[in-house]
């Protein structure tokens, strides 16, 4: 059942609210209205969100009482239920495809100025430089003769059009076949 507020309803609900009136206590003031009701409206608007609910520090002093009396109760009923069956967690592996794998190396480089790389350093940029910014290079060692390391080297070198890709397949097929 829907509660059909009209705007003549808002200012005794903020009254209400202003007077220390609980959500139930108001609720009742109006015909086929619930709690829940209330308290939906309540946070949609934000006039009356702004008043909100009093709240009584340290609760309701009658909750208090009850809970004081059933606490000792709560044992003896945990006791006999059973525990609940706990869902395992499925958790989805990572996919790493070639451009997360040359990202995740490119952080695990050294990350070195142009004239801080050592001897025999890769040269490989692995930043993007902002403006007036420097340039980072990653600094691992390089291929003998080369300027990058392997990793750099063979991204440097690429994957090749379609058709070097399939000259490379037939070239080893010939091989193979010689």
């Amino acid at each position: 059942m829907t509660a059909v507020w009209h705007e003549g309803h808002i200012p005794q609900i903020s009254q209400m609210l202003r007077d220390g009136f609980s959500a139930s206590e108001i609720a009742d003031k109006f015909e086929g209205v619930s709690r829940n009701a209330v308290i939906g409206l309540v946070h949609r608007r934000a006039d009356l969100r702004e008043i909100g609910f009093d709240r009584v520090p340290g609760g309701n002093p009658d909750a208090a009482a009850k809970a004081r009396r059933t606490r000792g109760l709560a044992p003896a009923k945990l006791a006999h239920k059973k525990p609940k069956a706990v869902k395992p967690v499925t958790v989805e592996p990572t996919v790493i495809t070639p451009e997360t794998a040359a990202v995740l190396f490119d952080a695990n480089s050294l990350r070195v100025e142009l004239h801080n790389i050592p001897a025999g350093g890769c040269k490989w940029p692995v930043n993007d430089v902002p403006t007036g910014g420097v340039f980072l290079f990653c600094g691992c060692k390089s291929m003998a003769e080369k300027p990058y390391c392997e990793e750099h080297y063979r991204r440097s070198i690429g994957r090749g059009t379609p058709s070097e890709q399939s000259a490379v397949r037939m070239a080893k097929v010939v091989g193979r076949a010689a």
